[in-house]
């Protein structure tokens, strides 16, 4: 607990480069040093936005029971609503921009919702599980685990 920011960074680092050489060598992704690289970066961009995410969330249902049914799913709900559509523009955005692509705008306008909805299958249960079940503090750690094979699965 000495620097759990630097700690979930160093986490995604390493997440996001097993999730890229997972890819590799199961889905046949072409890639090197370099995707290693622009993967690592966007995870870490990402885990700052989740972790912040975490405190702002519980810090909003400070006084809600933290175990109740219905602070679960309000929780749940409001990070696949508000949460995950900023998600997955930052990771469309980065992945494109960090990959030389200029038309990330029209990606996202033409992919955002589908890959939103698509992440809700993954991260929902996850959101729910996590709220429920783990400590603010070990969330990040916990969807940086579930990331390792979803990741892997989208690129």
């Amino acid at each position: 607990r000495i620097s759990p920011v630097r700690t979930k960074l160093l986490t995604a680092i390493v997440v996001n480069a097993g999730s890229e050489l997972l890819s590799y060598r199961f889905a046949g992704v072409q890639g090197g040093l370099a995707a290693m690289g622009r993967q690592c970066l966007v995870g870490v961009g990402l885990t700052g936005i989740v972790h912040r995410w975490n405190e702002v969330i519980e810090r909003v249902f400070a006084d809600w029971p933290r175990d109740s049914a219905r602070t679960v799913a309000v929780k749940t709900v409001l990070q696949m609503v508000l949460l995950q559509p900023v998600l997955v523009a930052t990771y469309i955005a980065s992945k494109g921009l960090l990959s030389g692509q200029r038309d990330v705008l029209q990606t996202i306008r033409t992919q955002l919702a589908k890959l939103t909805v698509a992440s809700w299958t993954v991260w929902g249960p996850t959101a729910a599980v996590q709220f429920r079940f783990v400590p603010t503090d070990y969330r990040t750690v916990v969807g940086d685990l579930v990331g390792l094979f979803y990741t892997a699965y989208l690129i």
